[in-house]
């Protein structure tokens, strides 16, 4: 912890440090200063910082020297250091080539410090292969520099990389001079760009003289352990020289910072050694991978004439990897047609696997991802950005990949491209952040399921339950579902209808109770197809929302909606017999589940009710006992007093009569009936009904009749053939008096019905007194009323001394003013 905590306090000290001495430089106005990097160029004088430019947002390295590391040197030296590190600054900034650093803003100059500006970089190469040269003082190199370990495609693309910048400056006729780590710089895409142009010599024909200062400060110096022999021994360079520092790096990159010899900074020791290199011992090359050693040797030979060139170098097999090769064919796609990037991107998938993370993220991905303008080139490119994008950690996709990937998304065609990325949805899903699938993710599910190739939508809809707990409540109920099931009723096809059901039924427990019930369990019935499948596919989403301790469906739904549908689909001819159970498994459990819970709700509200009303209280009758405990209620119905005033003179006679015959009643003994054999008990039951006037309904049935046997009289008188019959009065009362009688039974117990019952009775006998006292003699009358001697008795003969009561008469004919009925009862009457 105590070594975490310092690193921390430096890097913190090392920018504040630096916001201090770049306020006064002018580069300090147009870049936005960052992170730490790490240190470059002779004895490491350069500090790298992460940047941003202000104008364009673009990111970048700024290289910045402190004045003050040279006041250890007197001041003629250090004035000759500061004119040989601007003069290598000035040298790259002049310079122009893919393998060498590109410097975005030239040097600027204040009072405390030197700064310049260029691409956007990791570190040196020193700061990754240990040197022995001194590094700058107090600064030390981050963690993520110090654990960065070079790959072998690394180190082999990177070596081709010099030896391009080296056939460039060659061709130019230029010797470097100095390559080693400290003055090759790795970008942020993991490129190795040749720097550090302090020693570089102009050729005059094909030699320069090489001559330095061996007390000069360390700064203006070469690094002793890569300089060529000819350089130190005849102060003599040409092209050869840095073929022979390239062969030292070689060795150096693959032990890890180890040169053939250390000089320890002496150029006496350096001599020695030199001298020692005209028969370098091979044990020394021992070490090297195996295509490495025969070519390192020719690197190190003391006669330069023996040495590759920089083209000849760049050809060798030891080069010619594969993953080199690839990345070759990469940085030369802006060169090629169509078809011949197809081949390139077709083979990537197998390489990229074999690459490290870091390659692939920084130096493959930025490739391809240039095709993402084109859509016809995205199937291709998309595999190898998927592999990457399963190497790399969360942070790292949502940094490198996801940005550019986002315009993928919005691609329908060619389908290819959303199968490739339905296929990794997962994988997607894991690295992308949550507002990341809800805003991109989601909305390339919207599209697939409603594109019209059944792959995709069968694929989406396996990917659906993935992620549908990042799904939002609104997007899921309005956007989702609504989809899913506009294409199960819409296709044709039964395996698409199924995963829509299947897909419903796994995306349950992410949804609302409510929104289940509603939107699903009520829309389920719409589903017209009968086809096995799909009937076990909707049989498993009732279950789990039935099961789902979450979920559940109320027993109405289940009584009413459900069950009426599940049981007719039990019989369909599809379902096989293992299906047919599982129907009727799942309806008995439905029904079950209704049964127990209305009957603890019913046991509820009994004990609830019997809590609140300890009074006992009168069972409700069945059927049964209600009809056989009918009793009669008599009740009396007083006219309204206000309405006395408006009856006429008749009107008040007749109710009189009707008050009598009441009282009448009253003093009689109760009524006992027998329903279905059985006496009724009175006083058990009492029916209440609204009180009917019954008068006028018992006097329309009776006048009916009457009128029925009068027409049948006078058709009898006209024809006179058959004999007079005494006429039957043997009137059943028994069922006008019954309150069983159907047509009496709702209307017994009323003040009116009994009153004008017995009037009735009177007026139907005096009538057909009336009518036996005044008809002629004749065989009419015995066609009419029959033979009155087989059903009356002796009394009977003296029925026309009768006195007949004419008021009945009066009182039916006041009743009705019918024409015929009324000229029935006057000629009756007369």
């Amino acid at each position: 912890m105590d070594y975490l905590s310092r690193i921390k306090s430096t890097v913190v000290d090392t920018v504040s440090n630096l916001s201090s001495v770049l306020t006064g430089n002018p580069l300090s106005g147009q870049y936005e200063m960052g992170a730490y990097l790490g240190s470059y160029g002779p004895c490491l004088l350069w500090k790298m910082f992460q940047a941003t430019k202000r104008s364009t947002r673009e990111e970048a390295c700024v290289f910045l020297l402190e004045k003050k590391s040279l006041d250890r040197y007197p001041k003629a030296e250090r004035e000759f250091a500061l004119t040989m590190l601007k003069r290598g600054v000035a040298g790259l900034t002049r310079l122009r080539h893919p393998a060498i650093l590109t410097v975005s803003h030239p040097l600027e100059e204040s009072r405390e410090s030197l700064a310049f500006a260029t691409e956007a970089c990791f570190c040196s190469l020193a700061n990754i292969v240990a040197t022995e040269r001194p590094a700058s003082p107090n600064v030390e190199i981050p963690e993520a520099v110090r654990e960065y370990k070079l790959h072998e495609v690394e180190i082999k693309y990177g070596l081709a990389q010099v030896s391009e910048a080296l056939a460039f400056l060659h061709q130019a006729k230029l010797v470097h001079g100095n390559v080693c780590p400290e003055s090759i710089v790795i970008n942020k895409k993991g490129a190795w760009k040749l720097a550090g142009f302090e020693q570089c010599k102009t050729l005059t024909e094909e030699t320069a003289r090489y001559s330095f200062d061996s007390t000069s400060p360390t700064a203006t110096l070469p690094n002793y352990e890569y300089i060529a022999p000819e350089c130190a021994l005849q102060e003599m360079c040409w092209p050869a020289s840095d073929m022979y520092s390239l062969g030292v790096l070689v060795y150096a990159v693959h032990m890890n910072g180890i040169t053939p010899y250390s000089t320890r900074g002496s150029f006496e020791t350096l001599k020695t050694c030199l001298e020692q290199m005209k028969n370098f011992p091979k044990a020394k090359l021992q070490t090297l991978p195996q295509g490495a050693r025969e070519y390192v040797k020719l690197l190190l030979s003391f006669n330069p004439q023996l040495r590759p060139d920089a083209h000849q170098f760049g050809k060798l097999p030891y080069l010619e990897d594969v993953g080199v090769k690839t990345l070759r064919d990469l940085d030369s796609l802006y060169q090629l047609d169509k078809v011949a990037k197809s081949h390139i991107y077709k083979g990537l998938p197998p390489i990229v696997e074999k690459l490290p993370k870091r390659i692939n993220l920084y130096r493959v991905l930025p490739c391809i991802a240039g095709e993402y303008v084109n859509a016809e080139m995205v199937p291709f490119v998309l595999p190898t950005v998927l592999i990457i994008a399963e190497m790399s950690s969360p942070e790292e996709f949502g940094s490198s990949v996801l940005p550019e990937l986002q315009k993928v998304f919005l691609y329908t065609q060619p389908v290819h491209i959303m199968y490739l990325l339905l296929q990794k949805m997962d994988l997607l899903i894991s690295r992308c952040p949550p507002e990341a699938v809800r805003d991109h993710l989601l909305s390339m599910v919207y599209r697939a399921l409603e594109c019209n190739a059944q792959q995709i939508q069968e694929l989406c809809l396996n990917t659906i339950p993935n992620f549908a707990q990042l799904v939002e409540y609104g997007s899921m109920k309005n956007h989702l579902l609504p989809r899913i099931k506009k294409l199960c009723i819409s296709t044709s096809l039964t395996s698409t209808r199924v995963g829509c059901l299947v897909c419903m039924g796994k995306i349950l427990e992410h949804l609302d109770k409510w929104v289940v019930l509603d939107d699903i369990i009520a829309w389920l019935p719409e589903v017209k197809s009968r086809d096995s499948a799909v009937l076990m596919a909707i049989l498993g989403v009732y279950k789990i929302s039935l099961t789902h301790q979450k979920l559940g469906i109320t027993k109405e739904i289940l009584a009413c909606k459900v069950i009426p549908f599940l049981v007719p689909l039990s019989i369909e001819g599809s379902l096989n017999l293992t299906q047919f159970n599982q129907v009727i498994a799942l309806v008995k459990e439905m029904i079950s589940q209704v049964e127990v819970e209305h009957r603890t709700k019913l046991e509820q509200t009994d004990t609830l009710v019997a809590e609140k009303a300890p009074v006992k209280t009168v069972k409700s009758p069945s059927a049964d006992e209600l009809m056989s405990e009918l009793t009669v209620s008599v009740t009396t119905v007083k006219p309204p007093e206000n309405g006395l005033k408006n009856l006429s003179l008749e009107e008040k006679q007749r109710l009189a009569r009707q008050e009598e015959s009441m009282r009448l009643f009253e003093g009689q003994a109760p009524l006992a009936s027998r329903i279905d054999g059985r006496p009724a008990r009175l006083g058990a039951q009492k029916l209440t009904t609204t009180p009917k006037d019954l008068t006028t309904s018992l006097l329309n049935s009776n006048l009916m009749n009457l009128e029925n046997k009068t027409n049948n009289l006078k058709h009898n008188l006209q024809d006179q053939q058959q004999p007079f019959q005494t006429p039957n009065y043997n009137i059943d009362t028994s069922s006008l008096m019954s309150p069983t009688s159907p047509s009496n039974v709702y209307r017994w117990g009323t003040q009116n019905s009994l009153s004008n019952l017995n009037q009735n009775l009177a007026s139907d006998w005096s009538v057909a007194q009336s009518a036996v006292t005044n008809a002629p003699s004749g065989g009419g009358w015995e066609e009419s009323w029959g033979d009155w001697s087989t059903s009356t008795t002796g009394a009977s003969k003296g029925v026309k001394n009768a006195n007949v009561d004419l008021s009945e008469f009066d009182t039916l004919m006041s009743f009705d003013n019918r024409g015929p009925k009324k000229d029935i009862l006057k000629r009756n009457r007369n």
